[in-house]
Formats: C-alpha cells, sequence, structure tokens
C-alpha cells in the first residue's frame, strides 16, 4: 500500500526532481515529470492498481498512474486492471471530477455505488448530508442527484424546508449535539466538561476520540482547551500530515484533511465557526468530511456572531 506522494517520490529522480520541489502539491510534481518525459516511455510496475480517494486526485496524477498498470490486452489501451474508490462529497481539495476515458478506462457498465453504510450512524450521516447540501448550493444538489434517483437518499418536507434521509445507513444512535456560546472561553471550557464526562463517567477511552479542527483553531486548542484537559490528567496532541500516534492518556487533535479515510467512536469539532475559507466562503466539504468521521457520537461546538460566512455554517447546523 502506497501513497500517491511514495510513487512520485520513487519516479521523479528519474527526470532529476524531487518531491520536496513541491511540498504537498502532488498534481504539479506530476505535471512536471509528465512535461519532461511523457507516459510513452513509461513502464508498467503493477499488474492490478486500486485507488482510494480518487476525488482529491488532479489530472496530471491520474494520467501518471495511467501508464504504471500494464494491459492485458496488448491491443486494447483500455484493458488495465484498476479499481478506483471516490466520493465526490469529500471532495476537499475542489479538484474537478475526472472523465474516466483520459484515465484509460472504459467505464460503461464497470461502476457501481455502494449502497449501505455501517461507518457512521443515520442521525450523523443525515446531519453531514443536509448540511453540505445547504452550505454547497447548487454544486452539493447536482453531485447528489445520483443518490437521490437510486432511493439513497430521500426528500421529504421537514418544517418547510428540503431535508435529506440517509436511508443507506445502517446504524441507530443519539442524536448529534450541537452547542453555541457568545464567547470562546465559555465554548472551550464546555468541550473540557463534556470530555471529562465521557472520559470518567462513561468510561471511554481517550484513545477512541479525536478532536477535528479547521486549522486555524490550533492555536486556540493549545491556549485554551490543552490546560483544561491537563487539570484531569489528558494530553491534547496536534497532529497532522504525519502518521498519527495514539497513548492512553492522550487526546489528539487534527484536521479534516489529514483525517480522511479515518474514524473515531466520537468526534469532537471545537470552533466549528472557525470552517470558513480565506475568500469568506462556508468549507463546506471539510466540515462534511470532519462530520462523517465519526462512528457513535459527534459533537459540535462554536460560538455566535463572526463573518456571514461564520454564521451561515453555525445557522446551517442548528437549523
Amino acid at each position: 500500500m502506497l501513497q500517491v506522494k511514495d510513487v512520485l517520490s520513487g519516479m521523479l529522480p528519474s527526470v532529476q526532481l524531487t518531491l520536496e520541489q513541491f511540498g504537498f502539491d502532488y498534481d504539479r510534481a506530476a505535471e512536471e515529470f509528465l512535461n519532461r518525459q511523457g507516459t510513452e516511455n513509461l513502464l508498467p510496475r503493477c499488474t492490478a492498481l486500486f485507488i482510494d480517494k480518487a476525488q482529491d486526485m488532479g489530472p496530471s496524477t491520474r494520467r501518471l498512474l495511467r501508464p504504471v498498470v500494464e494491459q492485458s490486452d496488448e491491443s486494447d489501451p483500455n484493458s488495465r486492471s484498476a479499481d478506483i474508490f471516490y466520493d465526490i462529497a469529500q471532495n476537499v481539495y475542489d479538484t474537478k471530477m475526472p472523465r474516466w476515458s483520459e484515465f484509460g478506462l472504459d467505464m460503461r457498465g464497470r461502476s457501481t455505488i455502494i449502497r449501505e453504510s455501517f461507518r457512521a450512524t443515520r442521525q450523523i450521516t443525515e446531519l453531514a448530508v443536509n448540511v453540505l447540501h445547504r452550505l454547497s448550493g447548487d454544486t452539493g444538489r447536482h453531485n447528489q442527484q445520483e443518490l437521490i434517483s437510486l432511493g439513497l437518499l430521500k426528500l421529504p418536507q421537514r418544517n418547510g424546508e428540503d431535508g435529506f434521509e440517509a436511508t443507506s445507513s445502517q446504524v441507530e444512535e443519539p442524536k448529534s449535539i450541537d452547542n453555541s456560546f457568545d464567547r470562546r472561553i465559555d465554548e472551550m471550557a464546555s468541550v473540557a466538561k463534556h470530555l471529562r464526562h465521557l472520559l470518567e463517567e462513561d468510561g471511554i477511552s481517550p484513545t477512541d476520540f479525536c478532536v477535528i479542527d479547521n486549522h486555524s483553531a490550533g492555536r486556540i486548542l493549545e491556549s485554551q482547551l490543552a490546560p483544561k484537559l491537563a487539570k484531569f490528567g489528558v494530553e491534547l496532541s496536534l497532529q497532522k500530515n504525519r502518521s498519527f500516534e495514539r497513548k492512553a492518556n492522550t487526546l489528539f487533535a487534527t484536521t479534516p484533511h489529514s483525517y480522511k479515510g479515518n474514524e473515531s467512536e466520537v468526534v469532537i469539532i471545537p470552533c466549528v465557526d472557525h470552517y470558513v475559507a480565506p475568500e469568506g466562503k462556508p468549507v463546506a466539504n471539510g466540515l462534511y468530511v470532519a462530520m462523517t468521521r465519526a462512528r457513535s457520537l459527534l459533537a459540535i461546538h462554536s460560538i455566535s456572531g463572526g463573518s456571514d460566512a461564520s454564521k451561515r455554517v453555525t445557522d446551517t447546523i442548528a437549523a
């Protein structure tokens, strides 16, 4: 099992490039490789390929991966064996969905949608789907049409607004928790109190928790939440862009980008009003990813007020 960066790290030196030159811009690294060599002289490296989180890959990366799979029929360029998994709702990098024919794959009659989910509860899934739907506007609705046509999402009337029911989720649990406060210090005190109750009263292990913030909240967690957790013997560890380390008395925090593909029994999302991009629009897909990492319990915390985009995020969740 390899990450895309591992594949690129092994290929780039052949054209006098290194991944360090591009940082996390993997698609630009793949583009520069292709500018220098192209795909004609690339030799196959495997007989079958499985790609997870394909929605995050840019066009150059997809073009570069195509020829590493050998053809089962030398006369048919579309005979490469590849299984590709993606969820457009988790597209946190705003990458356009590919034309699979450009990847060398004929997807006609060869694609399917997973119809059952046992990861998150129905209540968590429905909240996440509806928040994404309302924050994404026409783009979100377009991406959900196929799920609606298959009956995996239903659209009854709720309180005068459209609200999806997620029929694919097979697990029932209590509703998610949503708390809003006037001051950040009060929010952090509430988060710490809730965590202490879950740890000491409900007996949940710190290794079953994950705190997911949207980058900019990290300093708030370090300065305001970490000291409160330390009072009852729990260390807060901010981790991202690396393999996660879990210890018995350590509660770790990360970002939606780093935690994609992972899950925890309990997910805490503090400072949800920070799920706003610098240009002033809600980070809808990132918030969807954060919410759907929870298997059993999701708790969302925020402060009221802030920018129009922040208010839109908190008001949408509250609705």
